[in-house]
Formats: structure tokens, C-alpha cells, sequence
């Protein structure tokens, strides 16, 4: 701002009016609020606006993509559900679809585990024509899109479908899973099923009667197997706390023959029932188990 004028009409004034220093005072006020404000320096404000620019970002992929992967994961599984059902054709309780496909065999299945999948006969209700060298393969997916191949093999003529007698790989994990059943790379059928926890299971021993199968303060035959053969085994029942809940004396019962090593397998039974829904394990001939529910 030009002060001059501002100068000259001050020097005008009658003597009376203001002295020198007074003027000289007015002038500099003047000066000092008519000064340009200084700018921020540029090298400070670059950074600053790009870290915030990269914290806002940082915070809307934390945000959207759970969310996105959410929404992908619950388009994974879209199939129905698998129910018992009762075919008069067969004469048979079968697990699966009506009239697309079914399973008998020991369900629901276990995480895992090669007992309820070591021998399973599966009926597909198929249209195609099919021969000896036809190759079925059913693939499982869960809801963190995890795959794994149950069955890649050949597939036996059934009337106007196919039958197999075959046994599927372990499910790696609980949860819900999809099964699809392709027929020479064409999808044939779909369903969900849900997979139990693993059993219980120590260094040498597991329970092969799922917890979650049994009821509260219900007597239910209890099963535990081995490599070890022993006339009878300790068990010890204990609850989160590390409470000793109850005891119990399995004798053997039985032996069967493992299909994959041919080694003996031998069977401990007993009776018993768990007092309520809680989390425990067991201490088996001295050996723990990994918690489980009931």
C-alpha cells in the first residue's frame, strides 16, 4: 500500500493538531497492518498434505475391503443345503439333493478326519450317458475360498444315473463348505454341508464319538482308538477351569484293520455323559487332548 498521501495530508495539519512523534506513530501502524502476510513455506506444506492424503487412503482400503471380501465370500457359497432324505426307489436314507445327488455314509463329516470319509457310497441321478472311464471329481470350497479336491476318479454305470463306492481326502477345516460334482468337467450338482471340529485327540489316541453329537447329561457310547494296545485305558474328563470333572476306566473293545497302512487299530469303549454345555478336554493315560465343546 503507497503511504505517501497518507504522509503529505498528516504534514498539512495545524501545528495543534498532532505533534511529529504522533505522526510518525500513525505511519508506522499504518505500514505494519498493510504488510502482505507471510506464506507457509511450500516445503512444509507438500509433506503435510501428502501424509494426509496417504492416511485417508491407507484408511478407506481398511475399511472397504473387508467389507468387498465379505460380500465375495458369501457369493462362494450359494448352493442349498443337504438334508436326509428317504428314496422308495433305492429303499435307501440318502444325504445330499433329491434326485441330483446323494450320499449314504457316516455324516455330518468331521475336520480332519479319514474314518467318516474312508468309505462312502455316493448315487448321482445323471441324464448323460456315462461308461467304466467317465471321470467324476467333486471339489469343496468354504467361505475363505480354501478348496480342496474330495474325489478325482472313475465312476461306475447305475441305471439311469451312477453309483461309486469310494472314499473322499479329509476336510481340512470346520465350517460351512460348498461340494460340487462335475461329470468330465460339467457340473452336475452342488450343496453345502457343514463340518464339525475336530475330534479330540492327544499323541496317541483320538475320540472318534464327536462331542457335538452327544447330548447333556445323556449316557452315549463313547469310543477312543489307538495303535497302542492296552487291556484298558485311564481317562480323566477335566473342564476349562483344569477342573477334574469325572474318571473313567475304557476297556478295549475291538480291533479293526486300517485300509491305508494295514495296521491294527484297537478301539476302547465305555459309557458316559457330560454334564453340561461347556468347553472341556481329556487326559488320556496321561496324554491331553485339545478342547472341545459340546
Amino acid at each position: 500500500m503507497n503511504t505517501e498521501p497518507i504522509r503529505k495530508s498528516l504534514s498539512q495539519l495545524s501545528k495543534h493538531s498532532l505533534n511529529q512523534e504522533q505522526k510518525q506513530r500513525i505511519l508506522f501502524k499504518i505500514r505494519e497492518q498493510t504488510k502482505p502476510q507471510k506464506r507457509l513455506n511450500s516445503y512444509i506444506l507438500y509433506p503435510v498434505s501428502l501424509l494426509l492424503f496417504s492416511l485417508t487412503s491407507f484408511l478407506l482400503l481398511v475399511i472397504i475391503q473387508p467389507y468387498s471380501g465379505s460380500q465375495d465370500n458369501q457369493a462362494s457359497i450359494n448352493a442349498p443345503q443337504a438334508s436326509s432324505f428317504y428314496n422308495e426307489e433305492l429303499k435307501q436314507e440318502l444325504y445330499g439333493i433329491e434326485n441330483e445327488v446323494g450320499i449314504i455314509g457316516h455324516t455330518p463329516f468331521v475336520a480332519e478326519d479319514k474314518t467318516r470319509v474312508a468309505k462312502i457310497l455316493l448315487y448321482l441321478w445323471i441324464n448323460q450317458s456315462i461308461t467304466t472311464e467317465s471321470v467324476l471329481e467333486i471339489r469343496a470350497t468354504n467361505a475363505n475360498e480354501e478348496q480342496v479336491l474330495l474325489l478325482e476318479g472313475e465312476i461306475l454305470p447305475f441305471s439311469e444315473g451312477g453309483s461309486i463306492i469310494t472314499s473322499f481326502n479329509s476336510f481340512p477345516k470346520e465350517g460351512l463348505w460348498q461340494l460340487d460334482f462335475y461329470l468330465e468337467n460339467k457340473k452336475l450338482a452342488s450343496f453345502t454341508t457343514s463340518v464339525l471340529p475336530p475330534f479330540p485327540t492327544s499323541e496317541n489316541f483320538q475320540v472318534i464319538t464327536h462331542p457335538m453329537e452327544t447330548g447333556v447329561n445323556e449316557s452315549n457310547e463313547w469310543f477312543i482308538e489307538s495303535k497302542q494296545q492296552e487291556p484298558l485305558i485311564e481317562v480323566d474328563l477335566y473342564n476349562r477351569q483344569n477342573v477334574l470333572v469325572s474318571s473313567y476306566i475304557f476297556p478295549l473293545d475291538h480291533s479293526v484293520i486300517e485300509s491305508d497302512t494295514g495296521e491294527n487299530i484297537y478301539r476302547y469303549h465305555y459309557t458316559l455323559s457330560l454334564p453340561k454345555e461347556d468347553q472341556y478336554y481329556f487326559m488320556i493315560n496321561g496324554e491331553r487332548t485339545n478342547v472341545f465343546s459340546n
